[in-house]
This record gives structure tokens, sequence and C-alpha cells, in this order.
């Protein structure tokens, strides 16, 4: 039988066994060295923040509370303001001017931004950036992708097509991101949030930010958070007369410790990062970019020791509404899945392997 794997977002994690044939084994072959067993991992949430939002407490809560202990680094085109028009429009809207940087030339782009999603108020042009001035007098002071990301969501999902076609134009344009750094924070008791590593002085960042400043002015630092969660596994195998008895053990034991060594949060942590790093090649990680070949030893013998073959990861920053370039493929997009084998350190290509999910092609 087979089953699909892993399940939709935000559903409980599946197992499913697929045995194909009725091929015989040796008297001397284990179950170890005719199973292929696949544990994929996956995100429900993630959020793209500027370099400065990572201050936020309240971030800090919400990252805390979501389990976001995995961050990336990323590296995207910069966006400024140029001008905003505040006279009242027939549809209540501000048009806010800005450019982007694309291919080393500057390009226009043109914001409707209304004025309900900010409060009424003013908004004028200070600089790069713009300052909303509410009814009390607060302000508060808005860079253009901060801006443009509180209008994606609050408006994205309820868009008319032609808005939708604007909106998903804007984030290719706006939010490609390369990814430059990945890195993992856990702590005592889950207790200690990406946003809480980054803001502890974190020396990449750090780093980037000041190649950046220096040398790269047309660029942008992103941070990306994100959860992780064990997503289903499954299992391939063959049936023969002298393996019935292993192959019911090792179907009771999927159906109820499915995830084997990944149960435990830290090992699924140092996985998620680990074909993380592999996957994006990021330039200011220095290890596990030839994993699992090499790097996290003591992993890969808790999952040998689990059976675990394959190890899959779905990465999915859509509700971040950013494009994460694909070094291999040369192509940005919003889901990334990905998985390597195990026993041969390689990746897996769409089709090797005899499971119902897959890589991307």
């Amino acid at each position: 039988m087979v089953a699909e794997c892993p399940p939709p977002r935000g559903a409980q994690p599946e197992a499913a066994v697929i045995f194909a044939g009725t091929r015989q084994q040796g008297a001397r072959s284990s179950w170890r060295n005719m199973l292929t067993k696949l544990v994929v991992v996956r995100n429900d949430t993630s959020r793209a923040l500027m370099s400065s939002e990572i201050y936020s407490e309240e971030l800090k809560e919400v990252a805390l509370e979501r389990g976001n202990h995995i961050y990336l680094v990323a590296l995207g085109p910069r966006v400024r303001v140029i001008a905003v028009d505040d006279t009242d429009g027939t549809d209540g809207t501000w048009i806010v001017r800005t450019e982007f940087e694309n291919g080393g030339l500057w390009k226009p782009r043109t914001v409707r931004v209304p004025r309900q999603l900010l409060g009424g108020g003013e908004l004028r042009h200070v600089k790069d950036h713009v300052v909303h001035r509410s009814s009390e007098g607060i302000e508060k002071k808005y860079a253009a992708i901060s801006l443009v990301r509180a209008l994606l969501r609050a408006n994205f999902a309820s868009a008319a097509e032609r808005e939708r076609f604007w909106y998903e134009h804007t984030i290719k344009k706006f939010f490609t991101y390369s990814i430059v750094y990945v890195g993992q924070a856990y702590g005592r008791d889950k207790r200690r949030s990406a946003i809480d590593r980054i803001e502890q002085g974190h020396e990449h960042l750090q780093k980037i930010l000041a190649e950046v400043h220096d040398y790269h002015p047309d660029q942008h630092v992103g941070v990306m958070i994100a959860d992780l969660r064990l997503a289903g596994a499954e299992v391939h195998g063959s049936i023969g007369p002298k393996t019935l008895e292993q192959i019911a053990t090792a179907s009771e034991d999927l159906l109820t410790n499915f995830g084997g060594a990944l149960e435990d949060p830290k090992n699924a942590l140092d996985a998620v990062e680990a074909l993380l790093i592999r996957y994006f090649q990021p330039v200011e990680n220095t290890k596990l970019k030839q994993f699992p070949r090499y790097g996290l030893p003591s992993l890969i013998r808790k999952l040998e020791t689990s059976y675990i073959t394959h190890l899959g990861i779905d990465f999915n920053v859509a509700d971040s509404y950013a494009l994460l370039w694909d070094p291999k493929r040369a192509k940005a997009r919003s889901v990334h899945r990905f998985s390597v084998n195990i026993r041969t350190g390689r990746p897996e290509a769409a089709g090797n392997a005899p499971l119902s999910w897959q890589p991307d092609a």
C-alpha cells in the first residue's frame, strides 16, 4: 500500500509502509540492508524580517511560542521610497513611489497603500523610508520593505485576480533572496528561539551587515525564522519467506515510533539545519555543506540505529511572502523539497527512490 507523505500543512504526521514484490533474501540478509526508510521534516510557519525588527519583545515571544528555532540570513535587493503622494484620492490610498535594485539598475515601482492599513493619519517621505503619524500624534517609521510586507499580509489572501498578479510580481521583484547563512537556536527546555540567538550579537549576521553596508549598498540583509516538525515517514521493502517476522517488527515500530532518533527535537533540529546547509550551500557556513557524507557522525549513527536511510525536508516560506534562490536549479521559489541518502551521502533525484514523497525535479 502507498500513503501520501508528507500530509497537508498543519496535519498530523503520517506513516506509510510500502512493500513490493516477493523477492527472497538470503539467510544472512538483514532488515537494514533490504529497507528504505524515509523521514520527512517540514515547517508550518516562517517569517521574514528586516534586521532591525529582531529586537521586538513581542516578536521574541511569538517566535518562542511558535517554536521558531531555525534561522536563515539572506540577501535580497534593496528597496527604497523616493516619494509619497499624500493627496486624498477617490479610493482612499497613498501613492508610494519606490525603486528597487535589479541587475545593477534601479527600477521604479508604484505601491498603492490603503489608508485603512495604517488607520488613517498622515504619511510622509523621509530619506529612503516613510513616517506615519496617527491621529493621536504617534509616529512610526516604515522602510519600503516593511510597508509592502504589511500590505501583503493584510490583502494578499482576499486580493482580486488583477491585484494578486501585482502582489506576486512584487514578491518576485522585492523579496527574492539568496541564503548566505543557516543556523539554529534551542537552549535548555526549548527556551531559546532564533530571535534570542540573533539578538545576542550574532557574529555572522554582524559580518554580513558590515560587508553589505561597505561594499553592497544596493542589497538588503534579511532574516528568516521558521519552525519545524516531523511530517511523515514511509518504508519500502521486499517481502520474502525469511523476512516476515522482521517486517512485522519494523511495521509496528514505524507506526509507534515512526521518527526514530528524530523524535528527539534536538536531533530533528540538527538534521534540519544540516539539510538546509547542504541544499542552499550558504557562503558563510563552513561546515555541513557535504552532510551526511561529512559532519554530525553521532547523529548519523542514531539515524542508522533507527533504520533511517533517507532524510527529506519540505521547506515552505510562502507565508513570508518571499522566494528563495535554489543554487542547483538556478530558480527562485517559495517551496523547496530536498532529500539525501544517508547510506551514500548523496542528494536524491526525483524518481530515484521507490517512495511516494519525492524531492524537487
